[in-house]
């Protein structure tokens, strides 16, 4: 398998060329006829190069020095070289934010829900973030913009009520919409929308922004969802938009994340053991996503396993890390697919790196993959400063 240049890619250039993709996949769909179920959506229209714009665009920075503007998280002043976000909240004169502030938002909301900070729940009753990780405290008003918020909840909502059918055998008159999928797909419309009024209407001038990659992970799951009614090409079609936007939801959610927790780091080394390790074949549009996804997958794994807050997540980094021993162990078995996909992965911000990951390569190829199995591990529990991965 030949390999495509500048492997592994830089996560700058992962986020735009798969949302880019994604974009593309939204404007053929605006093109085309949608479910009379989808119609009822109000689709928001998005054209070329929006996602571009809104990933690289800092031009608009120079309006944080005309005016005394101020975080809407912190309420310390925000200047024009800090890592902000601008949000659609309805906070004068621009609702702007440190990019780190709403990471700290997200992951105590996280805490929240997942950890021992979390409410305790009545009757079984589905733990809850508190509001003000979605609603502005200062305007109460989402920080997604009123329409936004409401297409989000709705399509949450769908993504939640529904369980895909596996079976045809009975289908209830009236209600042929609900076994072809046709209510899952509105549901993804309206997450979409939400998606698109992000790259169109926000702006940024940090690499990461937790609302996005969050509204991101929600599309992932409804097309992994979707795929689940059965096998056609429009499915096989959902299962790889599935992939990519998980992959970029990680890349965008902001350092040091874990609300992906166990399942997610299983399925993405799943990918790799039963879709990319196996394929002696693979279209040049799949080649590109696998480029990303392994390099990403990698180093979201390692994170987590060496930087997951013990205080309340206890058993994730022991999880984490005997899924991955097994999973990388059993990918290194295959010479093709180390040397071509795992090694170059090894680039660690590490003392010594350099010296160490030539090492790797030169040796030979039994003493190489244990040399990169030792490198992906540290003996501690906590963060190693001699193996920890860049920042993704």
């Amino acid at each position: 398998m030949d390999m495509a240049s500048g492997y592994p890619p830089q996560k700058d250039d992962t986020t735009i060329q798969l949302l880019e993709y994604y974009e593309r996949y939204l404007i053929r769909q605006q093109e085309q006829q949608t479910p009379l179920k989808v119609q009822q959506v109000k689709i928001v229209k998005i054209k070329e190069g929006d996602t571009r714009r809104y990933l690289t665009d800092t031009d608009w920075t120079s309006i944080l020095d005309e005016a005394d503007s101020r975080c809407i998280i912190c309420t310390n002043q925000i200047l024009k070289d800090d890592e902000t976000i601008h949000s659609a909240c309805a906070c004068k004169p621009h609702p702007v934010i440190h990019a780190s502030c709403m990471l700290a938002l997200h992951q105590r909301g996280e805490r929240e829900v997942n950890g021992k900070e979390s409410n305790t729940p009545v009757n079984d009753e589905k733990k809850k973030q508190s509001s003000y990780v979605l609603t502005c405290a200062w305007c109460n008003t989402p920080y997604l913009g009123k329409i936004s918020m409401k297409w989000y909840q709705h399509g949450l909502a769908i993504y939640h009520e529904y369980k895909p059918e596996r079976s045809y055998d009975v289908v209830v008159k009236g209600f042929e919409s609900f076994f072809s999928g046709d209510v899952l797909l509105v549901g993804l419309a309206e997450i979409q929308n939400v998606l698109k009024t992000i790259l169109i209407d926000w702006k940024t001038s940090s690499d990461y922004n937790p609302m996005l990659g969050k509204v991101l992970a929600v599309l992932s799951r409804m097309h992994l969802k979707y795929v689940e009614l059965g096998s056609s090409e429009q499915h096989t079609s959902h299962d790889f938009l599935g992939r990519i936007c998980m992959v970029a939801a990680i890349n965008v959610y902001g350092p040091g994340m874990t609300v992906w927790n166990v399942n997610t780091v299983q399925y993405l080394m799943r990918l790799c053991c039963e879709v990319y390790a196996t394929s002696k074949t693979v279209n040049p549009l799949e080649l590109a996503a696998q480029c990303h996804t392994i390099s990403v997958i990698i180093r979201y794994s390692r994170r987590v396993e060496t930087s997951a807050p013990e205080s309340w997540q206890v058993a994730l980094r022991q999880k984490v890390r005997d899924y991955l021993v097994s999973t990388l162990t059993e990918l290194t078995e295959n010479d093709v697919f180390f040397q071509e996909w795992l090694l170059p992965c090894s680039d660690l911000e590490m003392e010594g790196a350099e010296e160490k990951t030539t090492k790797m390569k030169q040796g030979g190829l039994t003493e190489s993959k244990q040399h990169f199995l030792d490198s992906m591990f540290c003996s501690s529990k906590v963060d190693c400063i001699d193996c920890k991965f860049a920042e993704i």
